[in-house]
């Protein structure tokens, strides 16, 4: 009986680990999601310009 409960507990105290794990990894991906959202605010108009060049120079060489 004492092994089934310590048993039963390793598997909880094993689970608690990986739900926390989890959560890091969960808050860690919004993180990163962020960061990309602002990374694209600031390429999106050099972008913008950049394919407006093209545009220019593919049209004057005709």
């Amino acid at each position: 009986m004492t092994w089934i409960l310590a048993a039963s507990g390793l598997a909880l105290a094993g689970l608690a680990v990986l739900a926390v794990i989890g959560l890091r990894v969960v808050a860690a991906a919004r993180r990163l999601r962020s960061e990309v959202a602002r990374a694209q605010e600031r390429i999106s108009p050099v972008e913008q310009r950049l394919r407006g060049q093209i545009r220019m120079n593919k049209t004057a060489k005709g």
